[in-house]
């Protein structure tokens, strides 16, 4: 398992960016979360397969739904800690 750090920078709050994030995360069968964060961007934190999260952070790229993406920072490294489901965060 891997996990995957994500900024999404541009439209991405008020537009329901985060329940595309989490069904697609939970079609995928992916753990983390997501919030909303005090500059506008949406932070994530997935775990699961390297593929799997490949394909999730693509599909987010080309279907934000409302959201407008100007820029994505990703990265993906050993997990810290262990998620029981994907969440978001208020």
């Amino acid at each position: 398992m891997i996990e995957l750090h994500a900024l999404f920078k541009g439209r991405v709050q008020g537009v329901g960016f985060r329940y595309i994030v989490k069904t697609l995360a939970q079609q995928l069968g992916l753990k983390g979360t997501v919030k909303n964060l005090p500059d506008g961007s949406v932070e994530i934190f997935a775990q699961g397969k390297q593929e799997d999260l490949e394909l999730f952070l693509l599909k987010l790229k080309e279907e934000p739904g409302l959201g407008r993406i100007e820029s994505v920072q990703a990265e993906y490294q050993v997990p810290n800690s262990a998620y029981d489901s994907f969440k978001t965060i208020y």
